[in-house]
């Protein structure tokens, strides 16, 4: 078993959190990195713009191409590159995503660092070296049973709701669209 990263943006966090959960999807560009990935082979889902680990897939088949919509409401989709999955966890909210940005691994994660996780650009169907995807394995499987809130906040907040994403509660009420706390009138 063999362990890579699998990217969402804000927007299709929230379009895959409404979906079946059962088919990953990546960019053309990315098929030759989709070959090395195979069944029961684990994603590690990475949501950009604000560093969260929103969940672990198990691969059961693929790579295959499939243009129909699974990202888009109708025309091509811009992630042919497609894997049969189950879900072995995935944060809907955003705030039970794990943080990820290289100060949270610092002070949560140090061996990640140790084996070369910091600063680097990781692009989807990245490997990652087994010792620190254990360590992200066991982290991500912690949260899905303790469900703790790790606050989204100032830019981060800005940059998800930017990027698409919803927080679909009584958060859109209090911060708005500019992710700033209002003030009562």
């Amino acid at each position: 078993m063999a362990y890579y990263i699998s990217h969402f943006d804000p927007k299709t966090h929230r379009i895959f959190s409404h979906s079946l959960r059962t088919l990953s999807g990546h960019e053309e560009e990315h098929e030759g990195y989709a070959q090395k990935v195979q069944p029961g082979d684990r994603l590690i889902c990475y949501v950009t713009k604000v560093s969260r680990i929103a969940g672990l897939f198990e691969v059961l088949e693929g790579p295959f191409r499939d243009d129909s919509p699974l990202y888009v409401d109708e025309g091509k989709d811009p992630y042919p590159i497609r894997f049969r999955i189950r879900a072995l966890a995935w944060f809907d909210d955003i705030e039970k995503a794990i943080p990820a940005s290289d100060k949270d691994l610092e002070e949560r994660f140090p061996i990640l660092l140790e084996n070369g996780w910091k600063g680097r650009r990781l692009r989807s169907l990245t490997h990652i070296p087994d010792v620190a995807a254990k360590v992200i394995e066991e982290e991500i499987l912690r949260q899905d049973r303790e469900k703790k809130t790790y606050p989204l906040e100032g830019r981060k907040r800005r940059e998800f709701l930017r990027h698409g994403g919803k927080f679909g509660d009584e958060r859109d009420l209090l911060y708005g669209k500019s992710g700033k706390r209002k003030k009562k009138r």
